[in-house]
């Protein structure tokens, strides 16, 4: 038997690698939409079909959003029409960009409706979506939601053994607090420049590296202009490949995640950081909820003005216990790496991968 899985390339997404091996790992054969929808011994001998972030219209050309939507909506009549078996995974509490955002929530109503299982990262989800549809219209479809996490990155890539700090010219003694990801408006970077400028005088060897490829060349232009002048920070506009990432993460001496909670839901950035032994600075989004209370350094707020204040206090808390008390520092972020590498293995998320389609009736084909 074959699975479907979109998008079947990734373009640097770990997740979807991984889970594209871990999917055919279960169940068979993996292949893309585009052979479902052209070949018909594919369609015949697919099982199931596994479906990321259709609902997101990201286009900066509104009418290519448009054309988009008009041709997910044709796409999922046709896959109904076949009867063809649907996993949609949900990622966020809505799309990034927000563009179209009608639009993108009536594809999530039609994914949720037509799917056999609704594939969920992690347990916040289900208040997201209890939040956004009712709750008699979650009853009505809470039976079909099923948790499968994040893998962990402790089984990927050997390393290169690259020296970031010395490729940066960051002594080895400052503490470095780690970017690493695309560069996108909702990872809010510009909260990392502030906090760089406004800490400069006080944390005396921190240190802010910013690492990642930009979508929007305007955009990394003004983050760069914003940093001008400032000694203590570095952006650099560059695809890490995923044999270096291990040796990018553990030149920094914490992760810092400054997501905007408005949207994020899920952070692989933060378990991808965590399989290699760093610890996290991040807003208290859906994967982080599921973490062992008070070993990651997590932050909250009620809306944007209070944004900053937040961030800025739990990355003072993670300097301030790394200066005072350093043992115990390593203590928390030895203790939840550990806890990542045991519940987050590509083993474990096998077999609530493989419990999933029992329950949607897609496994019963290739037992």
């Amino acid at each position: 038997m074959r699975a479907v899985y979109y998008p079947f390339s990734g373009n640097g997404n770990e997740y979807c690698e991984q889970m594209k091996e871990i999917v055919a790992s279960v169940y068979g054969e993996v292949v893309p939409l585009k052979a479902f929808l052209t070949d018909s011994e594919v369609r015949n001998s697919t099982g199931v079909i596994f479906l990321n972030w259709l609902e997101d219209l990201n286009s900066k050309q509104q009418w290519k959003n448009i054309a988009k939507y008009v041709l997910r909506l044709i796409l999922l009549s046709y896959l109904r029409h076949v009867n063809a078996k649907l996993v949609y995974v949900m990622h966020n509490v809505t799309s990034h960009d927000h563009r179209l955002d009608k639009a993108s929530t009536r594809l999530r109503i039609r994914l949720i409706d037509q799917s056999n299982a609704i594939m969920i990262l992690s347990s916040k989800s289900r208040d997201v979506l209890r939040d956004q549809l009712g709750e008699q219209e979650y009853r009505l479809i809470e039976h079909k939601i099923m948790q499968v996490q994040m893998p962990n990155c402790c089984e990927l890539n050997e390393r290169r053994m690259v020296d970031y700090r010395k490729k940066f010219r960051i002594a080895k003694d400052q503490f470095v607090f780690l970017f690493t990801g695309i560069i996108r408006p909702y990872k809010r970077i510009e909260l990392i420049i502030r906090l760089a400028e406004e800490s400069a005088d006080v944390w005396k060897n921190a240190f802010f590296l910013v690492v990642g490829k930009a979508r929007d060349r305007k955009y990394m232009e003004d983050l760069v202009n914003s940093s001008m002048g400032l000694s203590n920070i570095k952006l650099v506009d560059e695809f890490i490949p995923a044999e270096e990432m291990e040796d990018l993460i553990k030149s920094g001496d914490i992760s810092i995640l400054p997501l905007d909670m408005q949207s994020s839901l899920n952070s692989s950035s933060c378990i991808h950081s965590l399989s290699c032994g760093r610890n996290v600075i991040v807003p208290l989004v859906g994967t982080v909820a599921d973490f062992p209370e008070a070993l990651a350094f997590t932050y909250q707020y009620s809306d944007w003005t209070e944004e900053y204040e937040a961030l800025k206090k739990a990355a003072g808390e993670a300097y301030k216990l790394y200066q005072e008390n350093p043992a115990l520092f390593n203590e928390r972020q030895a203790k939840l790496s550990a806890f990542v590498a045991s519940e987050y293995s590509q083993s474990r998320i096998g077999d609530q991968c493989r419990e999933m389609l029992t329950y949607c009736g897609a496994y019963e084909d290739v037992q």
